[in-house]
């Protein structure tokens, strides 16, 4: 299935597009619709399937529906069990926002207080 194929905007369709990636991988062609409708999944796939945009297209389409700024709070809360993960979801988040002019942010914990500062 083609990106292009779902009912996203054009903001986020530019933005998959120069990520590169033209057509849905499994994962996300039987996700994104379920979550735009509003139900929840819970799905499975190996490293490297396509799951970050399986939820993060969704999650910034369904901000982009609901005209959510700033001043409403926070829209959506990834929380993941290492950095790793919490910069991988960042950069994905930035990098599907670029379009939108929605804001974005990462809290990591258990840093030393030293790494921190530089």
């Amino acid at each position: 299935m083609k990106f292009s194929e779902l009912p996203l905007s054009e903001q986020t369709l530019k933005a998959i597009e120069e990520l590169g990636f033209p057509r849905a991988t499994e994962i996300q062609a039987r996700s994104i619709p379920h979550i735009l409708n509003g139900r929840d999944v819970l799905g499975a796939a190996k490293t490297g399937s396509g799951k970050t945009l399986a939820y993060m297209v969704p999650a910034v389409e369904m901000l982009r529906r609901a005209h959510f700024t700033p001043k409403q709070g926070t829209g959506v809360l990834i929380i993941t069990p290492t950095r790793e993960l919490a910069m991988h979801n960042y950069k994905w988040a930035r990098d599907c926002l670029q379009y939108h002019g929605k804001t974005h942010g990462v809290v990591i914990g258990g840093a030393k207080r030293s790494s921190e500062a530089h």
